[in-house]
């Protein structure tokens, strides 16, 4: 077909027909020498992006290892999730190849590997549905090596940090004791910044066997190094320091003869605190010993804070709101929720922030959303569309738990939060800026409906209300376009 291309182009058209590889890409525009460069250009760009390269091993045969590519249509979505409109529908499509067991398709493989390598903390979630194309693909390019290489612990005497970082994640997450012999064997050699940042990586697999090493780091010159051991300390259960900070926290409970306590933190931490980390360094609201409180408290596991204060669990939340320490108390609890990860207190705390705060939420609440369970989720927001006349409060925790991006809405409150606002649309007689909040709510809503209630949710919308409808519809247009594409891709796999 070359052949045909050159002696077009050498014998002119008014000697040689035009080739039928020009003519089938010849554009409406184009007359027949258009036509013939266009070909022309086309072949020469085909010839050296399908060129091998030199040193290339064989290319892995489509059913590599029993590997399942997704088709032509998954390499549609994945391009135009990629190419930005539908960027948050990037969690749910790799959720769609894990489903049905299927890789990315090899198509989508260049321009996937492109973005990684500039998101590389996406690289992980990925790297299993790259399959065995998407590696040696990989392999191919120097930008895109880094991603796939696997650093040898036995280069740890002379890797970077960065490297060093990776060797002991890996190690700890198979052989913890391993690994903190392979960080004591550098220690005393290491400038400070390197310690503490491998330091870090030792909740990796933290057990027992950590505790002596980390009962020394106490010691450290460096007070981020103590800050850190003793963090990792805290997070054990039964260490010598996690008995230390129950002690401390007793010191200051004082108890009445009918049982009721209240705080009485010292004016400084003595030295025995300070060591374990409880200095009363550092910025916060309430003054020193607010601070003190929260750094003690905020570093005792959240399922010992009961029996410490002689109530029942159920009863925490109302129980800490006592007394002139509440504030530096709930702040301790949310801390301690957070670094133990304790989603039985994160649905306890925010179910009681259900019924306490109505007009705003305190400081902090949206650490807690990660913890959340789905079941305290619906519940909560749930009971607050039942008590809802139409649409929720801008500053309710019902509205901000449906902002939450990592939840997925159940398919009652989907339709009844967007049924609720297309109820109010129809309703509206003037434009009504109070609703404004809502148009945050619809961006969320796209990605979190179900895309079973598609036809429910596209149906009914007002839309020959014009003097409200107008300031909705581009919204509401783009909330049902997000939906409509999830649903085809959601169709393509089943």
């Amino acid at each position: 077909m070359e052949n045909q291309l050159l002696t077009a182009a050498i014998l002119g058209l008014d000697r040689q027909e035009l080739p039928a590889e020009a003519k089938a890409v010849a554009l409406p525009h184009d007359d027949e020498a258009s036509a013939l460069l266009r070909a022309w250009a086309r072949r020469q760009l085909t010839d050296k992006a399908a060129a091998l390269l030199p040193d290339a091993p064989p290319m892995p045969a489509p059913d590599n290892a029993g590997e399942q590519a997704a088709g032509e249509e998954a390499a549609r979505f994945v391009q135009q999730i990629l190419s930005g409109p539908y960027r948050e529908a990037w969690e749910e499509m790799l959720d769609l190849l894990r489903k049905t067991g299927q890789v990315l398709p090899a198509a989508s493989l260049p321009l996937v590997l492109e973005w990684l390598a500039k998101e590389k903390s996406r690289f992980e979630e990925a790297r299993p549905l790259l399959g065995a194309r998407g590696r040696w693909l990989m392999a191919q390019l120097p930008e895109w090596q880094p991603l796939l290489k696997e650093t040898d612990p036995k280069s740890w005497q002379i890797a970077s940090l960065e490297e060093r970082k990776k060797i002991l994640l890996q190690v700890r997450k198979t052989n913890p004791e391993a690994g903190l012999q392979q960080l004591r064997s550098t220690w005393a050699e290491d400038g400070w910044k390197e310690r503490h940042e491998l330091l870090k990586r030792l909740e990796t697999g933290l057990s027992l066997s950590d505790e002596s090493f980390l009962e020394t780091c106490l010691d450290d010159k460096r007070r981020e190094i103590r800050q850190t051991a003793a963090r990792l300390l805290a997070l054990l259960p039964g260490s010598a320091l996690s008995e230390r900070l129950q002690s401390y926290a007793r010191s200051m409970l004082k108890f009445s003869l009918t049982g009721a306590w209240q705080l009485s933190p010292p004016e400084q931490p003595p030295a025995a605190w300070q060591r374990d980390g409880i200095d009363g360094g550092g910025a916060g609201t309430g003054g020193p010993k607010a601070l003190l409180i929260r750094k003690l408290w905020g570093h005792i596991a959240p399922q010992l804070w009961a029996p410490l204060l002689g109530v029942k669990p159920t009863e925490l939340p109302r129980q800490i709101e006592r007394g002139e320490w509440s504030g530096a108390l709930t702040e301790a609890l949310t801390d301690a929720i957070v670094l133990f990860r304790s989603s039985e207190q994160a649905d306890a705390l925010v179910r009681y922030w259900r019924y306490k705060f109505t007009d705003e939420l305190p400081g902090g609440w949206e650490r807690l959303m990660p913890l959340l369970s789905e079941g305290a989720f619906a519940d909560i927001v749930r009971e607050a569309l039942s008590g809802s006349a139409t649409l929720l409060p801008d500053r309710s925790l019902a509205y901000y738990l449906l902002l939450n991006k990592t939840l997925p809405w159940p398919a009652d409150i989907a339709a009844q939060t967007i049924g609720g606002l297309r109820q109010w649309l129809a309703q509206s007689t003037a434009p009504d800026w109070s609703a404004m909040h809502y148009r945050a709510l619809l961006k969320t809503a796209a990605y979190r409906c179900p895309v079973i209630l598609l036809p429910q949710l596209d149906r009914d919308w007002p839309a020959a209300n014009g003097k409200v409808w107008y300031y909705w519809e581009n919204d509401v247009r783009l909330f049902l376009r997000v939906l409509t594409f999830r649903k085809e891709m959601t169709d393509s796999f089943f």
